[in-house]
Parts: structure tokens; sequence; C-alpha cells
């Protein structure tokens, strides 16, 4: 059993953009364009900056401003997302639930996502790329909003009203999110999700702008990609151009995709029996429960288990995908249009004695897809750090409209390689307050209770090695910059007052 978990919780290096996927094209569709020539730049950011041409050659791109060793300056950054020719006009975004990064093809998560990787072979896929949150609301809220919540004094508690806590304030009405911005720009807008969390019944009012918005409540790919296509169908019509939104609800548990998609059961002992009904919401939530009476034969049993039925959601979904963009492209939807891709959080199979999401900072959480392309997109990997709040600016910059001031992300490719990433936990009932920040691939995760984790995220991908210790520079540095946040939280909201909020 060892070597199936080797495959499944140790991916190959994220940074190495083949895995063990084929970069040309797949039944997803994707074009025969070629995929990046693997040759890395100089300099860290594309080297060209113009929509025109003069853009990167689609390499590797390390993410760095630093200049080299000759002394000259560090070249003036450029955005990650350049063209061959003239920019695209509609956009297609689309986010798909409760994601681990590391367990898809592109990433080095082997063989799950076909058609997905046939598409981002030649796009721009951002290589360290985090969600600001652990679960829907909030992560949806910084991408589609360009923002962290907290800078406007409110943060999404729970799935609906009953469920959120009333004294931290739920997220107001109105937000002007990128739907609302592209449409005072004349565009036609409209959303498909099956995450009733992210829609218009619910309370955390983060689907502001959209014209048009179709909640299918849990519905499995196909039922999307219907509603999907029936949406970009009627928006393609008239001279307007178009933003469609689709989300996905798929790998989310239950997992109820067809067993035909999952098999890595049959490298699990045929005598073993799940003692839960993955197919069913409550016996999946009720795992935690479970898992620290098992013996530790029971829990690599256990995990394969989980892993083959999850990873069997993924195929199944990025099938779906790939039906999808074969359709879009016989509609001629795809040749005028900049698709974005990227999952609001990721899932935890008893990585950290943690299962589901909603729990903790982790990267098997926190760290997510994001991807960008577009017909004529140069190609490549960017693997400067990325967030949330970078998605909506690098799409107003990507179709050459001018930028929103209420952005607090950066668009892709101009943010300095140091920079500092927050993300902050607070779902009632599932996670007591948790934040943490990341600098120069070191992670710094607080509790409210007072504990401290840091974690080498280049060295220790799977943050397993605790590095905490007052005595270590870096963890010093990285409590001067979260501690202010902390501080800002406890002072908005006393009763969430933490711990040794004091460096």
């Amino acid at each position: 059993m060892l070597p199936l978990l080797a495959l499944l919780a140790c991916p190959a290096d994220p940074t190495d953009p083949a895995g063990t996927h084929d970069s040309g094209t797949s039944d997803g569709g994707a074009s025969d364009g070629g995929a990046s020539d693997g040759g890395a730049s100089d300099g860290g950011s594309p080297d060209g900056g113009s929509s025109d041409g003069g853009a990167s050659d689609g390499g590797d791109t390390d993410g760095g401003t630093g200049g080299d060793d000759t002394g000259e300056p560090p070249p003036e950054p450029v955005p990650a997302v350049q063209f061959k020719g003239e920019r695209p006009t509609n956009v297609l975004m689309i986010s798909v639930d409760t994601t681990r990064r590391d367990q898809l093809g592109t990433y080095g998560g082997g063989d799950t996502t076909p058609s997905l990787d046939a598409i981002l072979a030649q796009g721009v896929v951002l290589d360290d790329h985090r969600s600001c949150a652990n679960w829907t609301a909030p992560s949806m809220l910084c991408a589609v909003n360009g923002r962290w919540p907290l800078a406007d004094d409110f943060w999404p508690t729970g799935v609906f009203e009953y469920a959120a806590d009333g004294r931290v304030p739920v997220t107001p009405k109105g937000l002007p999110t990128l739907a609302s911005l592209l449409a005072e720009r004349g565009y036609r807008t409209g959303l498909v999700t099956s995450n009733t969390v992210f829609s218009d019944w619910n309370s955390t009012h983060i689907v502001a702008g959209y014209g048009e918005v179709v909640n299918t409540n849990w519905a499995p790919v196909a039922t999307v990609n219907a509603s999907a296509l029936a949406m970009v169908e009627d928006l393609q019509e008239g001279d307007r151009p178009w933003f469609v939104h689709v989300h996905y609800i798929d790998p989310h548990g239950p997992y109820a995709a067809p067993l035909s998609w999952a098999w890595e059961l049959d490298e699990i002992d045929p005598g073993y029996e799940f003692p839960f009904d993955v197919t069913d919401g409550s016996d999946v939530y009720s795992l935690f429960s479970y898992w620290p009476w098992l013996t530790e034969e029971e829990e690599e049993l256990a995990r394969a288990y989980l892993f083959a039925v999850y990873r069997a959601e993924l195929r199944y979904w990025d099938d779906g995908v790939g039906s999808l963009w074969r359709q879009l492209g016989a509609m001629g939807a795809l040749d005028d249009t900049l698709v974005v891709f990227y999952s609001d959080h990721g899932e935890q199979f008893g990585d950290h004695d943690q299962f589901q999401h909603g729990k903790s900072l982790h990267p098997e959480e926190n760290r997510v897809l994001g991807a960008f392309w577009a017909d004529g997109m140069i190609p490549g990997r960017w693997s400067g750090p990325t967030e949330h709040q970078d998605l909506a600016p690098t799409v107003l910059d990507a179709l050459g409209l001018d930028p929103s001031d209420r952005h607090e992300g950066t668009v892709v490719g101009m943010a300095p390689a140091d920079r500092s990433r927050f993300s902050f936990c607070y779902l009632v009932g599932y996670c007591d307050p948790v934040m943490s920040v990341v600098k120069n691939d070191v992670q710094l995760i607080y509790h409210w209770d007072g504990k401290r984790f840091m974690y080498d995220v280049a060295l220790d991908p799977a943050s397993t090695t605790d590095l905490w210790a007052e005595t270590d520079p870096r963890a010093m540095a990285l409590w001067t910059e979260l501690q202010p946040q902390v501080q800002a939280v406890a002072e908005r909201w006393p009763f969430l007052r933490p711990v040794d909020a004091e460096p």
C-alpha cells in the first residue's frame, strides 16, 4: 500500500511543468498550437511588454525581480499574460470547488486531468497560487472582488444567515465585483453555479453584477455544462462583449463519481470495506470523529480509498470540462475569449489529522489552481507568488481595460517576488480563527489559542516539519507582519480576542 500512498500524497515536484502528462492536445478539444518550449527566461519576468508579439517566448519564468551578477538593475516587471496578436474581448471564468492542487496533472498529480492539462499547456499557469481562505464564500469573494474582505471590516462567517455569527458583519450587498465592473463597461454577464454558497440564495452577497444567475444546486458537471452552453449561446447574440462565470461543485464531497473513474481502487486490498458511504454527505463529514481510533494500517487503507474516490471525482469533472471545451470551440465561443481557471480551496484527507476544508491554512486547503488561456496567448508558467485577489485586476489588464482603484490584488507578473500573502479562516462550527502569512517560501500559521507554526514550503511542500522558534529571525520577521493583522481583527471584533497577540 505504501507505493500507492506515495503516488497519491507525495506527487512530483509541483514546479515541474511536465508532471506526468503530455503537453499536446487531448480529447479536451484544445487547439494544437504548441505549448511552451521549456526555455527558462533570463530575467524572472516575461521579457516583453506589449500585446503585439513582443512578450515572453512562453518558457518558464521565475517570478523574480532582482538583478543579475553584472550588477545591472532588475528589468521592469511586465504582466505575465501576453498575446501574440489582438487582446481577447470576452471572458469565460471557470472555477471549481474543493480541488487539491497536488492532485491535478499540470501540478504533478498524475493522470487525473488530461483535458485541463492540454488546455493549460497553451496558457499561463500560476505555479505558486494561493487562496485568501479555505472555504467557498471568502475564497470566491477575494477572487471576484479583487480585495481582502477584512479591509472592508467584514468576513463571511457562515454558509447561511442562520449559521453566521452575527457579531461579525456578513458580506454587504452591492460589492463592486469583476462582473459589475465589466457590466459598467457594457458587458453582458451571467453566472452558472452548482454551489449554493456561491449564488444569489444565501447571505454572503458575493454575486453582485451578474445579470443572470443560474443555480443548479449541487448538480454534476453535465448539468452545469448544459446551462453554461445555453447561457454563452444567448449572450453571444448581439454586438456586446460577454462575461460568463461557470462554477462546478465537483469534486466536493460526497464522492459519487462513477467508480469506472476510480481505477486506484484496484490497487487496494479487495477485502477492504470502507466504513462510511462516501456517496452520502453526512457520512463523509463524520470522518473526523472516526479517524483518531484507527490503527496505522487502517489509516493507510482509509486514505488510499479516499484518494481513489476523490481522484475519480477529478477525472469525471475533467472529462466534462473536455466536453464543454469542444462544444464551446464548435460555437466559436473561444475565438475571442479570455478563459480564467481557478479553484476556491482544497481538501484534507487526514493530512494534518484533519478532514475536508474550512479547518486550517495548510497547503492542502490553501494552495490552489490558477491559470489563464486565450487563443494567441503566449504560453508559459509563472512561478512568482500570486493570490486570488490578483485574478480580477489581471483580467482587466489582459482585456486592455482601465484598472479599478478598489482592487488590492496585483496584475500577475507585476508583484515583487518577496510579497507577503495573508489568509484567514473563520467559519462558525468548523474553524476557530486561524491566520497565515507566506513570504519568500516560508509560511507562518497562527491559531487564536496562541499556537504558532512555521514551515519552509519550498523544502517541505506538505508542511510536515514545524520550524517555529522564537530564536529564528524568519519567525520573528513573519510574526511582525502577521501580528498587526491579528490585532486588527481583535480590535474590530473583541469577542475574537486572540491569545498571545503581542510579539
